[in-house]
């Protein structure tokens, strides 16, 4: 191929073709350019020219929103940061939430709710047995449903107050 072909084919005018000969970032075989050598070549060896101005602008904020692709490795770097610089903010927006009270520990909360529902699961298989006793001698079955609906409130009441307990001191545990 020759040096206007490869131009035409690579979008760019015969002298950046030219300078990229001259300075060995691609090679000529046999006289000619072979274009997918010179491609490799070319991308390998041939630093990404920085755009500047309303353009720029406006590729950078689409990279970074995601919505374009990056096309050079300078692009790949300038997503990299931006990625990195976002990341050290959440961060920082983390500790302070943290230092102004407003995030707590999972693993005390995960451990209250464990107990808290533990305690539930074990009044509800008693409540049967606690029932039991009160429904012998009731004639209907709107009595029954009175003392196992009583039974049932009991537990939930407990239940929000241990809820109420531990959220006051989520990390002393039961």
């Amino acid at each position: 191929m020759s040096i206007k072909e490869y131009a035409a084919h690579r979008g760019v005018s015969e002298g950046a073709v030219r300078r990229a000969i001259r300075e060995r970032r691609i090679s000529l075989i046999e006289g000619g350019i072979h274009p997918d050598a010179a491609d490799a070549e070319w991308t390998r060896n041939t630093r990404p020219k920085r755009a500047t101005g309303k353009a720029a602008a406006a590729r950078a904020s689409a990279i970074a929103e995601g919505t374009a692709a990056p096309t050079s490795s300078g692009d790949e770097l300038y997503r990299i940061r931006l990625e990195r610089e976002r990341t050290e903010a959440r961060i920082k927006a983390i500790d302070l939430a943290e230092r102004e009270g407003a995030l707590i520990e999972a693993e005390p909360v995960r451990r209250a709710v464990e107990t808290i529902m533990t305690e539930v699961r074990d009044a509800l298989s008693c409540m049967g047995r606690r029932a039991a006793g009160r429904c012998i001698g009731l004639s209907s079955p709107r009595e029954v449903q009175a003392v196992l609906d009583e039974e049932h409130r009991a537990v939930l009441q407990r239940m929000v107050q241990r809820f109420t307990q531990l959220a006051a001191a989520p990390d002393k545990g039961d």
